[in-house]
């Protein structure tokens, strides 16, 4: 479940994501009554513009909607191209 909006008064992005120990029905917050237990909640300045907050839930709810296999699909795809720092 994605949860966002802007704020008139905050200067940067507020993001927060929030793993339940168990599945909860999310009653009134959806059109049908469905488990969730990953929630994620951001919020952006309401004066900049440049941040659309629809765009960044709408893309949340994209990633978490996809079953894991293809996240861990894509993390394979792309974790060779990250650099780390060496301790």
């Amino acid at each position: 479940m994605s949860l966002v909006g802007s704020l008139s008064g905050i200067e940067k992005p507020l993001v927060a994501f929030v793993r339940l120990a168990e599945a909860v029905e999310m009653r009134k917050t959806t059109e049908i009554s469905i488990r969730v237990r990953f929630i994620f909640i951001a919020f952006t300045p309401y004066s900049d513009i440049d941040m659309d907050h629809h765009e960044i839930g709408r893309t949340m709810s994209t990633m978490m909607a996809n079953p894991v296999r293809q996240l861990h699909s894509a993390q394979q795809l792309f974790t060779p191209s990250i650099a780390g720092l060496p301790q």
